[in-house]
């Protein structure tokens, strides 16, 4: 069976050689990229004007939630496929293969040029140790200029305004700003593809994520190079994990004989970056280009972030009740579905006798200094 031409055609990836820097590294030197090519603080500051700051930390917040129920997954699972394996395990494969193919090819726009073909190829040692250098260099000068900043005062003094909800044109152009700001922590669970390369995953894995989630709400990393080289490494092994599960061609989970990595699915994040950018970048120009990238990757994302947590709720709901546990505890999930029951009785009747109230639903908040 080992030596059949179906199993010559998979690759393994190497396990166990990767430490808990190398997987920070992953993560956090992907965030470089969506924040640089977001260009995430200007756009925010269009619709939040002085409030971007809580906007941002709105969305550090939002991530961190998030972060702790992807980590939930990587205790449990060790996987190259990284959200795609979460999602085939608590929704099925159906809908984890299109998690998958929207998270992969999301991630492949825009990721990479002509020289990372060959650090990528190379031992993932390598690679991560790389965007290490590279991310520690942009964290601590990005550090020193706020630091100076700080001891200087600023150009006004410094002061807490900037986090008062009122200082925004309304809570619209809050909540606008708050998904831009959402672009700069995108890639956080970049390190969950080295979970079969990792030395103790389980351990290292969810580490790197909180820690990059945090390290990403203090200060940004603006440099491309590293963040291009995390976004091949994420894109390759997402398709070497789909690859592997025949959900696309099996030719993108075959590896190179020496350091076992995926190059099928490097070649092709390369080559779709270098095609876009002859075509779409040429003809829209590089600032136009770059914003209808990052936008396009960003819902993309979005999208398979809602399915993950949908998808941890649901593992831990089955969990939770199978294997059926004591009474009373074996009640819970009746009690909370007739809960659930309960209220949709009561929107329903409400819609039917009282329609008005609820299209008036949320509107105190327009009343309460936020608009």
């Amino acid at each position: 069976m080992a030596n059949s031409p179906s199993s010559r055609s998979i690759g393994e990836l190497r396990h166990g050689v990767l430490g808990s820097a190398d997987a920070i590294a992953q993560s956090l030197a992907l965030l470089a990229l969506t924040f640089a090519v977001s260009a995430a603080p200007a756009s925010a500051a269009a619709t939040a004007g002085a409030a971007v700051p809580l906007a941002f930390v709105i969305a550090g917040v939002g991530s961190l939630c998030l972060a702790s129920v992807i980590v939930r997954f990587t205790r449990r699972i060790a996987h190259a496929g990284g959200l795609y394996a979460y999602t085939v395990r608590g929704l099925g494969p159906p809908v984890g293969f299109l998690a998958g193919w929207m998270y992969a090819t999301a991630f492949a726009l825009g990721i990479s040029f002509v020289l990372i073909l060959v650090i990528a190829l190379a031992d993932i040692r390598v690679s991560t140790r790389v965007q290490l250098v590279f991310a520690v260099i942009g964290v601590v000068t990005i550090l020193a200029l706020s630091l100076a900043i700080v001891a200087k005062d600023g150009a006004q003094g410094l002061t807490w305004r900037p986090f008062d909800p009122h200082l925004a044109p309304s809570t619209h152009g809050l909540f606008l700003a708050v998904i831009l700001a959402f672009t700069g922590f995108i890639g956080f669970e970049a390190a969950a593809v080295l979970g079969k390369e990792a030395a103790e995953p389980k351990r290292v894995i969810p580490r790197a994520i909180l820690g990059t989630v945090i390290a990403a709400t203090v200060c940004f990393v603006v440099d491309s190079f590293v963040a291009a080289l995390a976004g091949v490494h994420l894109t390759a092994r997402t398709l070497f994990a789909m690859g592997r599960d025949r959900g696309i061609p099996r030719v993108f989970a075959a590896v190179t004989p020496r350091f076992r990595s995926p190059y099928v699915g490097i070649a092709v994040s390369v080559a779709l970056t270098l095609v876009l950018g002859a075509t779409l970048g040429r003809h829209y120009g590089a600032l136009t280009y770059f914003a209808l990238m990052t936008t396009t990757g960003s819902i993309g994302i979005l999208l398979v972030y809602v399915l993950v947590a949908v998808a941890v709720c649901g593992y831990t709901i089955y969990a939770s009740i199978w294997p059926r546990p004591p009474a009373p505890i074996s009640y819970s999930l009746w009690i909370a579905l007739g809960l659930l029951i309960a209220g949709l009785i009561i929107l329903a009747v409400l819609v039917v006798t009282r329609p008005d109230r609820v299209r008036s639903f949320g509107r105190a908040f327009e009343t309460s200094g936020y608009s």
